[in-house]
C-alpha cells in the first residue's frame, strides 16, 4: 500500500471544490493507495494526471518510499501554466519526500 499525501496547493484548491468533487477526489485518493499508476503518464513514469470532467489532479509517485504526492488540481485552461511551474521545479519536487499525510483519512 502507498501513502497518499497532499501538497499545500492541492489542499487549498481541494477545499474550494464542491462537496461532490471533494467526494470524487477522496475516492480517487483511496484508490491511489492500492494502485498509484492509475491515470495518464505525463513525461515521466512518476508524474501522472487523472481527469475528472474538466479538472485534472496532478501527482508524483515516489515508489522507493511508497508515497504519492498530490500536487495540484487544474483545468484545461490552467494546466499549461501549472505544467511549466512543475517542470521548472521538477528536481526539487522529485527529491522532496512528502510527509503530509492525507487529511481525509
Amino acid at each position: 500500500m502507498f501513502e497518499v499525501c497532499r501538497s499545500d496547493e492541492y489542499n487549498k484548491l481541494f477545499i474550494k471544490l464542491s462537496r461532490n468533487y471533494q467526494h470524487i477526489l477522496e475516492r480517487f485518493e483511496d484508490r491511489l493507495c492500492a494502485n498509484p499508476y492509475i491515470g495518464k503518464q505525463l513525461t515521466y513514469e512518476f508524474f501522472r494526471e487523472k481527469k475528472f470532467d474538466n479538472r485534472r489532479a496532478l501527482f508524483f509517485i515516489y515508489p522507493e518510499h511508497r508515497k504519492v504526492l498530490l500536487l495540484t488540481i487544474v483545468t484545461k485552461e490552467t494546466q499549461e501554466s501549472a505544467m511549466k511551474w512543475l517542470r521548472k521545479n521538477l528536481d526539487t519536487l522529485k527529491t522532496a519526500i512528502p510527509n503530509k499525510p492525507n487529511e481525509h483519512a
